[in-house]
Protein backbone atom coordinates (compact mmCIF):
# COMPACT_ATOMS: atom_id res chain seq x y z
CA UNK A 1 0.00 0.00 0.00
CA UNK A 2 2.82 2.16 0.87
CA UNK A 3 4.64 1.87 -2.42
CA UNK A 4 1.02 2.87 -4.13
CA UNK A 5 1.12 5.97 -2.57
CA UNK A 6 4.20 6.78 -3.16
CA UNK A 7 4.57 6.61 -6.48
CA UNK A 8 1.10 8.09 -6.62
CA UNK A 9 2.61 11.12 -5.09
CA UNK A 10 5.60 11.06 -7.62
CA UNK A 11 3.40 11.22 -10.41
CA UNK A 12 0.49 14.13 -9.03
CA UNK A 13 4.21 15.68 -7.78
CA UNK A 14 6.18 15.59 -11.51
CA UNK A 15 2.24 16.64 -12.98
CA UNK A 16 2.01 19.39 -10.75
CA UNK A 17 5.59 20.63 -11.69
CA UNK A 18 5.07 20.12 -15.38
CA UNK A 19 2.00 22.19 -15.58
CA UNK A 20 2.94 25.20 -12.83
CA UNK A 21 4.16 27.66 -15.52
CA UNK A 22 1.23 26.48 -18.10
CA UNK A 23 -1.17 29.66 -18.46
CA UNK A 24 -1.77 29.78 -22.65
CA UNK A 25 -3.49 26.28 -23.47
CA UNK A 26 -5.56 23.40 -21.10
CA UNK A 27 -7.88 26.17 -19.05
CA UNK A 28 -10.82 25.51 -18.19
CA UNK A 29 -12.97 28.94 -17.99
CA UNK A 30 -15.88 29.90 -15.74
CA UNK A 31 -16.94 32.95 -15.05
CA UNK A 32 -14.31 34.80 -16.15
CA UNK A 33 -11.54 32.94 -14.25
CA UNK A 34 -9.58 30.77 -16.25
CA UNK A 35 -8.96 27.48 -13.84
CA UNK A 36 -5.56 25.99 -15.04
CA UNK A 37 -5.12 22.27 -15.29
CA UNK A 38 -1.88 22.72 -12.87
CA UNK A 39 -3.98 23.84 -10.44
CA UNK A 40 -6.49 21.00 -10.55
CA UNK A 41 -3.58 18.30 -10.16
CA UNK A 42 -2.29 19.97 -7.45
CA UNK A 43 -5.35 20.73 -5.73
CA UNK A 44 -6.00 16.46 -6.65
CA UNK A 45 -2.06 16.22 -5.25
CA UNK A 46 -3.17 18.14 -1.71
CA UNK A 47 -6.43 16.41 -1.25
CA UNK A 48 -4.30 12.57 -1.66
CA UNK A 49 -1.59 14.28 0.81
CA UNK A 50 -3.94 15.21 3.05
CA UNK A 51 -6.25 12.21 3.13
CA UNK A 52 -2.61 10.02 3.55
CA UNK A 53 -1.86 12.56 6.41
CA UNK A 54 -5.07 12.21 8.19
CA UNK A 55 -5.41 8.28 7.75
CA UNK A 56 -2.38 7.97 9.30
CA UNK A 57 -3.33 10.14 12.38
CA UNK A 58 -6.12 8.48 13.08
CA UNK A 59 -3.51 5.40 13.10
CA UNK A 60 -1.32 7.03 15.58
CA UNK A 61 1.19 6.81 12.83
CA UNK A 62 2.38 10.81 12.23
CA UNK A 63 1.94 13.91 14.87
CA UNK A 64 1.38 16.91 12.73
CA UNK A 65 4.17 18.95 12.36
CA UNK A 66 3.26 23.12 12.18
CA UNK A 67 6.83 24.99 11.94
CA UNK A 68 6.48 29.08 13.06
CA UNK A 69 6.24 30.01 9.37
CA UNK A 70 3.84 27.45 8.55
CA UNK A 71 1.72 28.90 11.24
CA UNK A 72 2.59 32.36 10.65
CA UNK A 73 1.80 31.92 6.46
CA UNK A 74 -2.00 30.37 7.62
CA UNK A 75 -2.52 33.35 10.07
CA UNK A 76 -1.95 35.71 6.88
CA UNK A 77 -4.34 33.33 4.84
CA UNK A 78 -7.27 33.93 7.34
CA UNK A 79 -6.34 37.27 7.85
CA UNK A 80 -6.99 37.54 4.10
CA UNK A 81 -9.98 35.78 4.26
CA UNK A 82 -11.20 38.11 6.90
CA UNK A 83 -10.51 40.81 4.45
CA UNK A 84 -12.85 39.45 1.56
CA UNK A 85 -16.21 41.51 2.24
CA UNK A 86 -13.69 44.86 1.91
CA UNK A 87 -13.01 43.55 -1.83
CA UNK A 88 -15.02 45.42 -4.67
CA UNK A 89 -15.43 42.38 -6.39
CA UNK A 90 -16.19 39.54 -3.81
CA UNK A 91 -15.99 36.63 -6.12
CA UNK A 92 -12.72 36.89 -6.50
CA UNK A 93 -11.39 38.09 -3.40
CA UNK A 94 -12.88 34.60 -2.03
CA UNK A 95 -11.18 32.83 -4.64
CA UNK A 96 -7.82 33.98 -3.82
CA UNK A 97 -8.12 33.79 -0.06
CA UNK A 98 -9.02 30.13 -0.36
CA UNK A 99 -6.34 30.16 -2.95
CA UNK A 100 -3.76 30.94 -0.23
CA UNK A 101 -4.77 28.98 2.12
CA UNK A 102 -5.24 26.00 -0.19
CA UNK A 103 -1.08 26.56 -0.80
CA UNK A 104 -0.57 27.02 2.70
CA UNK A 105 -2.70 23.27 3.55
CA UNK A 106 -0.54 22.23 0.33
CA UNK A 107 3.00 22.79 2.25
CA UNK A 108 1.82 21.41 5.75
CA UNK A 109 0.51 17.86 3.68
CA UNK A 110 3.90 17.58 1.97
CA UNK A 111 6.19 18.47 4.85
CA UNK A 112 3.90 15.81 6.59
CA UNK A 113 3.73 13.22 4.47
CA UNK A 114 7.58 13.37 3.57
CA UNK A 115 7.68 9.80 4.48
CA UNK A 116 6.16 8.47 1.77
CA UNK A 117 9.13 9.69 -0.92
CA UNK A 118 12.59 10.65 -1.18
CA UNK A 119 13.58 14.00 -1.45
CA UNK A 120 16.33 13.73 -4.07
CA UNK A 121 13.93 11.85 -6.28
CA UNK A 122 11.52 14.81 -6.33
CA UNK A 123 14.31 17.18 -6.39
CA UNK A 124 15.40 15.57 -9.77
CA UNK A 125 12.10 15.43 -11.01
CA UNK A 126 11.27 19.59 -10.20
CA UNK A 127 14.76 19.95 -12.24
CA UNK A 128 13.72 17.77 -14.92
CA UNK A 129 10.23 19.57 -15.14
CA UNK A 130 12.38 22.98 -16.25
CA UNK A 131 14.47 20.91 -18.65
CA UNK A 132 11.45 20.34 -19.81
CA UNK A 133 10.17 23.72 -20.42
CA UNK A 134 13.63 24.86 -21.86
CA UNK A 135 13.21 22.63 -24.39
CA UNK A 136 9.84 24.07 -25.05
CA UNK A 137 11.69 27.84 -25.23
CA UNK A 138 14.27 26.28 -27.32
CA UNK A 139 11.95 25.02 -29.54
CA UNK A 140 9.49 27.93 -29.89
CA UNK A 141 12.78 30.30 -30.60
CA UNK A 142 14.59 27.65 -33.46
CA UNK A 143 11.12 27.45 -35.26
CA UNK A 144 10.11 30.84 -35.21
CA UNK A 145 13.65 32.18 -36.51
CA UNK A 146 14.84 29.41 -38.81
CA UNK A 147 11.09 28.22 -39.85
CA UNK A 148 8.82 31.18 -39.72
CA UNK A 149 6.37 28.79 -37.45
CA UNK A 150 4.46 30.15 -34.85
CA UNK A 151 4.09 27.68 -31.97
CA UNK A 152 2.44 28.95 -28.75
CA UNK A 153 4.43 32.67 -28.98
CA UNK A 154 2.66 35.34 -27.63
CA UNK A 155 4.64 38.23 -28.65
CA UNK A 156 6.68 37.51 -32.33
CA UNK A 157 10.25 36.30 -31.66
CA UNK A 158 10.14 36.39 -28.18
CA UNK A 159 10.50 33.20 -26.11
CA UNK A 160 7.39 32.69 -23.80
CA UNK A 161 7.40 28.81 -23.19
CA UNK A 162 3.72 27.69 -22.27
CA UNK A 163 3.41 31.43 -20.41
CA UNK A 164 1.63 34.66 -21.28
CA UNK A 165 4.72 36.18 -22.03
CA UNK A 166 9.11 36.52 -21.58
CA UNK A 167 8.63 38.22 -18.27
CA UNK A 168 6.60 35.46 -16.74
CA UNK A 169 8.71 32.73 -18.46
CA UNK A 170 11.76 34.07 -17.25
CA UNK A 171 10.20 34.49 -13.95
CA UNK A 172 9.43 30.70 -13.82
CA UNK A 173 12.51 29.86 -15.07
CA UNK A 174 14.47 31.61 -12.31
CA UNK A 175 14.49 29.02 -9.62
CA UNK A 176 15.80 26.72 -11.67
CA UNK A 177 18.85 28.04 -12.94
CA UNK A 178 20.03 28.56 -10.13
CA UNK A 179 19.02 25.04 -8.78
CA UNK A 180 21.08 23.53 -11.36
CA UNK A 181 23.73 25.26 -11.63
CA UNK A 182 24.54 24.94 -8.00
CA UNK A 183 23.98 21.63 -8.23
CA UNK A 184 26.20 21.13 -11.24
CA UNK A 185 29.19 23.13 -9.78
CA UNK A 186 29.39 22.42 -6.09
CA UNK A 187 27.44 19.29 -5.90
CA UNK A 188 30.17 16.43 -4.20
CA UNK A 189 29.08 13.06 -6.35
CA UNK A 190 30.69 10.65 -8.31
CA UNK A 191 26.87 9.73 -10.22
CA UNK A 192 28.43 11.04 -13.66
CA UNK A 193 24.98 10.95 -15.23
CA UNK A 194 23.82 13.05 -13.22
CA UNK A 195 26.51 15.29 -12.92
CA UNK A 196 25.99 15.88 -16.53
CA UNK A 197 21.56 16.03 -16.58
CA UNK A 198 22.64 18.85 -13.69
CA UNK A 199 25.10 20.73 -16.25
CA UNK A 200 23.04 19.65 -19.58
CA UNK A 201 19.74 21.33 -17.99
CA UNK A 202 21.54 24.49 -16.65
CA UNK A 203 23.24 24.96 -19.93
CA UNK A 204 20.03 24.63 -21.67
CA UNK A 205 18.54 27.35 -19.32
CA UNK A 206 21.09 30.10 -19.62
CA UNK A 207 20.97 29.57 -23.42
CA UNK A 208 17.05 30.12 -23.54
CA UNK A 209 17.41 33.09 -21.68
CA UNK A 210 20.26 34.45 -23.19
CA UNK A 211 18.60 34.53 -26.51
CA UNK A 212 15.56 35.51 -25.57
CA UNK A 213 14.89 39.50 -26.02
CA UNK A 214 13.69 40.09 -22.54
CA UNK A 215 15.67 42.57 -20.24
CA UNK A 216 14.53 40.73 -17.61
CA UNK A 217 16.04 37.45 -18.31
CA UNK A 218 19.38 39.86 -18.93
CA UNK A 219 19.18 40.91 -15.14
CA UNK A 220 18.66 37.63 -13.84
CA UNK A 221 21.01 35.76 -16.23
CA UNK A 222 23.95 38.42 -14.25
CA UNK A 223 22.46 38.22 -10.91
CA UNK A 224 22.76 34.39 -10.86
CA UNK A 225 26.49 34.33 -12.60
CA UNK A 226 27.09 36.95 -9.59
CA UNK A 227 25.82 34.62 -7.00
CA UNK A 228 27.52 31.46 -8.55
CA UNK A 229 30.86 33.46 -8.29
CA UNK A 230 29.86 34.77 -5.00
CA UNK A 231 29.00 31.45 -3.24
CA UNK A 232 32.16 29.70 -4.97
CA UNK A 233 34.99 32.57 -2.78
CA UNK A 234 32.70 31.52 0.09
CA UNK A 235 32.79 27.92 -0.15
CA UNK A 236 36.58 28.59 -1.10
CA UNK A 237 37.51 30.55 1.55
CA UNK A 238 35.54 28.93 3.97
CA UNK A 239 36.90 25.57 2.75
CA UNK A 240 33.53 23.73 2.62
CA UNK A 241 34.14 23.05 -1.44
CA UNK A 242 33.74 19.38 -1.13
CA UNK A 243 33.67 18.39 -5.02
CA UNK A 244 37.01 17.14 -5.83
CA UNK A 245 35.20 17.56 -9.94
CA UNK A 246 34.73 21.31 -10.10
CA UNK A 247 37.03 21.91 -12.56
CA UNK A 248 35.57 18.73 -14.75
CA UNK A 249 31.60 19.55 -14.09
CA UNK A 250 32.98 23.67 -14.70
CA UNK A 251 34.19 22.23 -18.34
CA UNK A 252 30.79 20.17 -18.68
CA UNK A 253 28.76 23.21 -18.19
CA UNK A 254 31.14 25.57 -20.40
CA UNK A 255 31.34 23.23 -23.10
CA UNK A 256 27.35 22.55 -22.98
CA UNK A 257 26.65 26.31 -23.11
CA UNK A 258 28.80 26.79 -25.97
CA UNK A 259 26.95 23.85 -28.20
CA UNK A 260 23.33 25.00 -27.44
CA UNK A 261 24.22 28.56 -28.08
CA UNK A 262 25.93 27.16 -31.50
CA UNK A 263 22.63 25.23 -32.44
CA UNK A 264 20.63 28.37 -31.24
CA UNK A 265 22.47 30.75 -33.51
CA UNK A 266 22.60 27.91 -36.55
CA UNK A 267 18.81 26.94 -36.01
CA UNK A 268 17.62 30.52 -35.91
CA UNK A 269 19.74 31.48 -38.78
CA UNK A 270 18.91 28.36 -40.79
CA UNK A 271 16.94 29.73 -43.40
CA UNK A 272 18.63 32.33 -44.82
CA UNK A 273 21.72 29.80 -44.28
CA UNK A 274 20.06 27.63 -47.35
CA UNK A 275 19.24 30.87 -49.32
CA UNK A 276 22.75 31.61 -48.85
CA UNK A 277 23.97 28.13 -50.40
CA UNK A 278 20.81 27.82 -52.85
CA UNK A 279 22.34 31.30 -53.71
CA UNK A 280 18.25 32.82 -53.32
CA UNK A 281 18.41 36.56 -52.18
CA UNK A 282 19.07 36.51 -49.01
CA UNK A 283 15.84 36.64 -46.50
CA UNK A 284 15.28 37.34 -42.67
CA UNK A 285 17.95 36.04 -40.05
CA UNK A 286 17.72 35.87 -36.53
CA UNK A 287 20.04 39.04 -35.96
CA UNK A 288 17.61 40.97 -38.78
CA UNK A 289 14.80 39.05 -37.15
CA UNK A 290 16.15 40.44 -33.56
CA UNK A 291 16.09 43.98 -34.90
CA UNK A 292 12.75 43.81 -35.99
CA UNK A 293 11.35 42.35 -32.76
CA UNK A 294 13.01 44.83 -30.53
CA UNK A 295 11.89 47.58 -32.72
CA UNK A 296 8.23 46.06 -32.32
CA UNK A 297 8.79 46.70 -28.37
CA UNK A 298 10.55 50.16 -28.47
CA UNK A 299 8.05 51.54 -25.52
CA UNK A 300 9.19 49.86 -22.17
CA UNK A 301 6.89 48.49 -20.24
CA UNK A 302 8.87 49.82 -17.13
CA UNK A 303 6.92 52.96 -17.15
CA UNK A 304 3.49 51.33 -17.41
CA UNK A 305 4.63 48.83 -14.42
CA UNK A 306 6.00 51.55 -12.51
CA UNK A 307 2.55 53.59 -13.08
CA UNK A 308 0.82 49.88 -11.96
CA UNK A 309 2.96 50.25 -9.01
CA UNK A 310 2.16 53.65 -7.77
CA UNK A 311 -1.17 53.25 -7.82
CA UNK A 312 -1.31 50.23 -6.19
CA UNK A 313 0.81 51.30 -3.13
CA UNK A 314 -1.58 54.58 -3.54
CA UNK A 315 -4.41 51.97 -2.30
CA UNK A 316 -2.54 50.74 0.68
CA UNK A 317 -1.54 54.43 1.84
CA UNK A 318 -5.75 54.63 1.53
CA UNK A 319 -6.24 51.29 3.48
CA UNK A 320 -3.13 50.72 5.89
CA UNK A 321 -5.10 48.70 8.50
CA UNK A 322 -7.59 46.74 6.70
CA UNK A 323 -6.83 45.80 3.34
CA UNK A 324 -9.02 45.23 0.45
CA UNK A 325 -7.83 41.60 0.21
CA UNK A 326 -5.44 40.07 -1.77
CA UNK A 327 -7.74 39.40 -4.55
CA UNK A 328 -10.00 42.98 -4.30
CA UNK A 329 -7.12 45.09 -5.13
CA UNK A 330 -7.30 45.01 -9.32
CA UNK A 331 -11.33 45.24 -8.98
CA UNK A 332 -10.40 48.41 -6.38
CA UNK A 333 -8.52 50.08 -9.10
CA UNK A 334 -10.69 49.51 -11.20
CA UNK A 335 -13.31 50.65 -9.53
CA UNK A 336 -10.94 54.31 -9.37
CA UNK A 337 -10.94 54.16 -12.97
CA UNK A 338 -14.49 54.22 -13.27
CA UNK A 339 -14.60 50.88 -14.43
CA UNK A 340 -17.50 49.02 -12.02
CA UNK A 341 -16.37 45.18 -12.09
CA UNK A 342 -18.94 42.59 -12.73
CA UNK A 343 -16.63 39.54 -13.63
CA UNK A 344 -13.10 38.94 -13.40
CA UNK A 345 -12.54 39.92 -17.28
CA UNK A 346 -13.34 43.57 -16.19
CA UNK A 347 -10.43 43.61 -13.77
CA UNK A 348 -7.54 41.62 -15.16
CA UNK A 349 -5.56 44.92 -16.74
CA UNK A 350 -6.05 46.43 -13.04
CA UNK A 351 -3.59 43.96 -11.42
CA UNK A 352 -0.94 45.26 -9.18
CA UNK A 353 2.05 44.52 -10.88
CA UNK A 354 4.53 44.34 -7.99
CA UNK A 355 4.10 41.74 -5.33
CA UNK A 356 5.00 43.20 -2.23
CA UNK A 357 2.53 46.40 -2.99
CA UNK A 358 0.00 44.20 -3.76
CA UNK A 359 0.71 42.19 -0.38
CA UNK A 360 0.64 45.07 1.35
CA UNK A 361 -2.59 46.66 -0.32
CA UNK A 362 -4.71 43.11 0.18
CA UNK A 363 -3.17 42.44 3.26
CA UNK A 364 -3.29 45.87 5.16
CA UNK A 365 -0.13 46.85 6.63
CA UNK A 366 0.18 43.82 9.79
CA UNK A 367 -0.48 40.98 7.06
CA UNK A 368 2.37 42.51 5.02
CA UNK A 369 4.95 42.49 8.42
CA UNK A 370 3.35 38.70 8.55
CA UNK A 371 4.05 37.85 4.91
CA UNK A 372 7.47 39.43 5.49
CA UNK A 373 7.94 37.49 9.01
CA UNK A 374 7.34 34.18 6.72
CA UNK A 375 9.61 35.10 3.80
CA UNK A 376 12.57 35.91 6.49
CA UNK A 377 11.73 32.86 8.41
CA UNK A 378 11.92 30.26 5.71
CA UNK A 379 14.79 31.55 4.37
CA UNK A 380 16.73 32.00 7.11
CA UNK A 381 15.65 28.20 8.52
CA UNK A 382 17.16 27.29 5.27
CA UNK A 383 20.38 28.91 5.74
CA UNK A 384 20.50 28.02 9.52
CA UNK A 385 19.96 24.34 8.58
CA UNK A 386 22.05 23.94 5.93
CA UNK A 387 25.12 24.71 8.03
CA UNK A 388 24.21 22.17 10.43
CA UNK A 389 24.46 18.97 7.66
CA UNK A 390 26.41 17.88 5.16
CA UNK A 391 27.52 20.20 2.51
CA UNK A 392 25.36 18.90 -0.63
CA UNK A 393 22.12 18.84 1.32
CA UNK A 394 23.51 22.26 2.36
CA UNK A 395 23.97 23.45 -1.01
CA UNK A 396 20.56 22.12 -1.78
CA UNK A 397 18.63 23.94 0.21
CA UNK A 398 20.98 27.27 -0.41
CA UNK A 399 19.84 26.70 -4.10
CA UNK A 400 16.30 26.64 -3.09
CA UNK A 401 16.32 29.58 -1.26
CA UNK A 402 18.09 31.45 -3.35
CA UNK A 403 15.46 30.68 -6.33
CA UNK A 404 12.77 31.75 -3.97
CA UNK A 405 14.41 34.98 -3.19
CA UNK A 406 15.11 35.81 -6.88
CA UNK A 407 11.62 34.86 -7.76
CA UNK A 408 10.29 37.14 -5.12
CA UNK A 409 12.84 40.02 -6.60
CA UNK A 410 11.63 39.30 -10.43
CA UNK A 411 7.80 39.27 -9.21
CA UNK A 412 8.63 43.01 -8.02
CA UNK A 413 8.32 43.78 -11.60
CA UNK A 414 4.93 41.37 -12.25
CA UNK A 415 1.57 40.78 -10.75
CA UNK A 416 -0.36 38.21 -8.90
CA UNK A 417 1.22 36.75 -5.95
CA UNK A 418 -0.31 33.40 -6.08
CA UNK A 419 1.14 31.92 -9.18
CA UNK A 420 1.32 28.42 -8.62
CA UNK A 421 4.95 27.83 -9.65
CA UNK A 422 5.80 29.92 -7.16
CA UNK A 423 4.27 28.52 -4.14
CA UNK A 424 5.23 24.79 -5.78
CA UNK A 425 8.69 26.39 -4.83
CA UNK A 426 7.92 27.20 -1.65
CA UNK A 427 6.48 24.20 -0.74
CA UNK A 428 9.96 22.62 -2.29
CA UNK A 429 11.74 24.95 0.22
CA UNK A 430 9.56 24.01 2.92
CA UNK A 431 10.70 20.14 2.71
CA UNK A 432 13.62 20.49 3.01
CA UNK A 433 14.16 23.04 5.74
CA UNK A 434 11.93 19.96 7.58
CA UNK A 435 13.88 16.68 5.84
CA UNK A 436 17.26 19.02 7.73
CA UNK A 437 15.47 19.44 10.34
CA UNK A 438 14.73 15.81 11.13
CA UNK A 439 18.10 14.69 9.93
CA UNK A 440 19.43 17.07 12.91
CA UNK A 441 17.42 15.95 15.60
CA UNK A 442 18.38 12.41 15.03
Amino acid sequence: MDVVISYSIYLLLFLTFLLAPIDITLNISVLGFNIRMGFLVMIILATFLGVVLVRDMLAKKQKISLPLYLVILLAVGILNLFFVPNSVYIPRGLIYALTLLLFAFLMMFLINTKNYFDFEKVLDIYILSFGIHALVGGAQFILFYGFGINFFVTQPGRINGFTYEPSYYVTYMSPGLIITLMMALYLNTNNKAKMIFYSLTASLILVVLIFSTSKLALVEVLIVLLLMVLMFLVLKVSQLLKNQNFTKNLMYLLAFTVVFSGIFYIGGNISTIFKEISGSSGEVSYIKKTEEVVSTYKETSLDIRLSQFKETLQIALENPLIGKSLGGVAPYRALKDGTVPKSNEDVKKYEGMNIFAEMLAGFGVFGFLLMLGFIFLISYEAIALSLKVGADLGIISMGLMLGFLLELFLLMFNQNVLRLYLWVHISLLALVVEHIRGLVAS
